[in-house]
């Protein structure tokens, strides 16, 4: 918009004589015939401003999007800050200010290097950039790393390189203009005001190079500190396993399968009595001797890391605070290898537990993290390899999944896109005035669940041809509102919609695990889940609690509560 409107301003040959003295002797049209087409082409480009604007501004978009191969959303983003940036540039340009082709170059070098590390990423990586990786990779690398990762990269780097100039040029002749009216002045000075105020809105600020890499230095000074933190709590609960006293009582090559879920309420699944199918293969497993489905459960959280981490340690929603040898260390203590297996990004958790692990596959590497649509099929191969891997002693392999984290028409490939008309669910929804943008919500998120009951029951399908005793343990880290108690779509953590999670087990014909069925239908939050799971993982210690253990015959429910005690619930 703002170079058309510069071009529309603009109508002499050399912008600087007025339209008004333009004669054919004044731009040489005697002479055409002598020129060249390309010549003729560069000349008519000159006469016609708005043109060359448009052209100019188009190979611009071009270059970004395929020549730095921006995802079209990011590509958007870009689009609106480079108005504003072009808007600076050509005020600018016509401006009487000192220096100010200094300031010109300076502000379009800063640009074009951002766009450039960026557009680099998505090159190479085919994903936006991780401050993470960025700022360890250049504090940890030496010259004979980079000389390698140059030789490595070269044709890239040749591309970016080319881009980045490219990219410089064509910028540089959108503001050749020279002389523009008062409006075009105006108007650019409106546009310059207004997406100024658009910086106050986070998305498009963070589009700023000044305001993007102070936050992704932030971040990584945050992250850096939290390990730090971290890696000394650890030292100190690692202190405390010998308390513990653990020891192990199963048999050496059992393999141990721990499945976190995301954001998946109980209530949307058919194994639970949800009206759509959205738990076939589940349903299915149900009916056998192997599999126990426990149908009162909620989180211990409404959000991931509290409720991982309460899962995984001596953290309770009663006592947040105590922390104490957490079943990663004992697992270890005992002799299990552990594999950590995740299709998230989470950096509190890679911190207190993946880290701890043995061997960690990441198959989400986009630094978005939980915005992208890296799929949780991802994880089927790295499991697979954990499973098979051919080793004398026990395995716990631990998978976090994406499941249904919004946005949930990301979480599925396209086959998966069971739930599209009208149905008795989406009736009902209509009947009790949900409206029409959460019942779509609600079919992409059972589309979701669809997709993971597939890999759940694929993943037992491994286990079922392999000729070790196998388990696997299944729960959500919590729940989620999808329009079932008012018109609203995403973590509820004053609704008990937003802590109905599933808890169910499986074992192969091998192992012969008892779950304690006559603890199926009762109230539980899992919050105390990690005293069943030393169960679960045959972890034998004196300070076991009977009570807590939702495995063992003696358990008994307690009182549960959503956020932190704020609301018990009978």
């Amino acid at each position: 918009m703002v170079i058309i409107l510069v071009g529309l301003d603009v109508f002499n040959c050399s912008h600087k004589t007025p339209v008004k003295s333009i004669s054919p002797n004044s731009c040489n049209h005697h002479k055409h015939n002598n020129l060249t087409h390309m010549q003729k082409s560069s000349l008519y480009l000159t006469q016609k401003p708005l043109l060359k604007g448009l052209l100019c501004f188009l190979l611009i978009l071009v270059t970004v999007k395929f020549g730095f191969q921006f995802p079209i959303n990011a590509w958007f983003k870009w689009i609106g800050f480079f108005i504003f940036i072009i808007a600076i540039l050509q005020l600018l340009h016509n401006s009487s200010i000192k220096y100010k082709k200094l300031y010109i170059w300076a502000i379009l070098t800063i640009f074009i290097a951002h766009t450039s590390v960026l557009g680099g990423f998505y090159v190479a990586y085919g994903d936006t950039l991780d401050e993470m990786i960025l700022f360890h990779a250049l504090s940890n690398t030496n010259a004979s790393e980079s000389s390698e990762f140059i030789s490595q990269n070269a044709i890239i780097l040749f591309q970016v390189v080319s881009l980045s100039a490219l990219l410089f040029w064509l910028t540089q002749r959108c503001l050749t203009i020279k002389s523009i009216s008062k409006q075009t002045r105006n108007t650019l000075w409106a546009v310059m005001v207004i997406t100024t105020l658009l910086h106050l809105n986070n998305t498009y600020r963070q589009q700023n190079p000044l305001f993007y890499w102070a936050k992704k230095v932030t971040n990584y000074q945050k992250q850096q500190q939290l390990l730090l933190q971290t890696s000394e709590t650890l030292s100190k609960v690692k202190k405390t396993l010998q308390e513990w006293n653990a020891s192990f009582d199963g048999r050496d090559n059992q393999i141990v399968i721990l499945v976190f879920g995301e954001s998946l309420n109980k209530s949307n699944m058919q194994i639970y009595g949800y009206k759509r199918e959205t738990t076939p293969k589940l349903e299915a497993l149900s009916h056998e001797d192997n599999m126990c489905v426990f149908t009162d459960v909620l989180s211990g959280a409404a959000s991931t890391q509290p409720a991982i981490e309460r899962i995984l340690s001596t953290k309770t929603i009663t006592n947040p605070n105590i922390r104490e040898a957490d079943v990663m260390m004992l697992a270890k203590s005992v002799g299990y290898k552990t594999y950590w297996i995740t299709n998230q990004k989470d950096y509190y958790l890679y911190a207190n537990f993946v880290s701890q692990a043995d061997y960690v596959k990441q198959t989400n590497l986009s630094a978005t993290g939980r915005s992208n649509s890296s799929l949780d099929e991802n994880l089927l191969d790295p499991i697979e390899f954990a499973i098979h891997e051919q080793i004398k002693q026990p395995k716990l392999i631990v998978i976090h999944m994406i499941g249904q984290h919004p946005h949930y028409q990301l979480r599925y490939p396209e086959i998966f896109e069971t739930f599209l008309g009208n149905d008795e669910v989406d009736a009902e929804l209509e009947r009790n005035g949900i409206f029409f943008w959460n019942r779509t919500q609600r079919k992409y998120y059972d589309n979701s669940i669809r997709y993971t009951d597939h890999l759940i029951g694929s993943m037992i399908e491994q286990l079922k041809n392999i000729p070790q005793p196998a388990r696997l343990l299944f729960v959500s880290d919590h729940g989620q509102e999808v329009a079932h108690t008012k018109n609203y779509t995403g973590h509820a953590p004053n609704l008990v919609s937003g802590y109905q999670v599933p808890l169910l087990t499986w074992h192969n014909n091998k192992d012969h695990f008892n779950c304690a069925r006559s603890n199926l239908n009762k109230p539980y939050q899992t919050d105390i889940l990690d005293w069943g799971l030393l169960t679960f993982l045959n972890i034998n210690t004196p300070q076991k609690s009977p009570s807590n253990d939702i495995f063992n015959p003696n358990f008994q429910p307690r009182q549960r509560w959503l956020g932190n005690q704020k609301k018990p619930i009978e």
